[in-house]
């Protein structure tokens, strides 16, 4: 605990997710942006993370600005639990609105083993399909060489977010998982039903907002 309060500035504190992020989309992110010329903090990440929330729950979003062309960048990091069958049509139309939306708008999609097969293109999107060997470095590199090839943006493909950011990212993601098993615990017994609602995506972050939880219960 005190080392997650020791990284939470005012700015971050009171940050609410729309939907859950996961470690290894954070750690991409992180990476991808070092290769990119970018210095980060653990606020700049997190404020990355949840503009994609608001621009229609992507997991990622931000502006690069290259030779007097701005490009607005949309990332997804698609996990294999997740993305199946059943979410595919879904993710296939949320891609094809926000590219609709601006010439200015590109997307790349990481799509990790277990993801359905994303039967897609468009000149301003890059699928990545990567097995069960990659690390979040290797599949960070991924995205860094499609933004390259879709914006034209220098990059170096040896640049790594530096080992504190990421530690420093992942304890304040625990630290969204700490308050949810906080608020589920104190919701139920159900070892099950505690279960199910921590793989329910968009729980976690939702979970410390009082009057979702109020709901919820009534709902119960």
């Amino acid at each position: 605990k005190r080392a997650v309060d020791a990284i939470l500035p005012p700015e971050l504190s009171n940050k609410k997710f729309k939907t859950t992020h996961s470690m290894e989309e954070a750690v991409v992110l992180a990476h991808t942006r070092s290769m990119l010329g970018f210095s980060d903090t653990v606020a700049t990440i997190m404020d990355i993370l949840m503009a994609g929330d608001d621009a229609g729950r992507f997991d990622g979003r931000f502006c690069i600005n290259y030779h007097e062309i701005l490009n607005d960048f949309y990332y997804e990091y698609d996990g294999g639990h997740y993305h199946k069958d059943d979410r595919i049509e879904k993710d296939i139309t949320k891609t094809k609105t926000k590219l609709a939306e601006s010439s200015c708008n590109f997307i790349v999609r990481i799509r990790t083993v277990g993801a359905s097969q994303f039967d897609y293109t468009h000149p301003r999107l890059k699928v990545i399909q990567v097995d069960g060997t990659c690390t979040e470095f290797v599949h960070a590199q991924y995205v860094a060489s499609a933004i390259h090839e879709l914006t034209g943006i220098p990059i170096n493909l040896l640049a790594r977010a530096n080992s504190q950011l990421i530690t420093d990212i992942k304890i304040y993601l625990s630290k969204t998982a700490e308050i949810a098993w906080e608020a589920v615990t104190a919701f139920t017994s159900n070892d099950k039903l505690r279960k199910t609602l921590m793989m329910t995506r968009g729980f976690p972050a939702r979970s410390s907002v009082p009057k979702f939880m109020e709901n919820l219960t009534r709902a119960r």
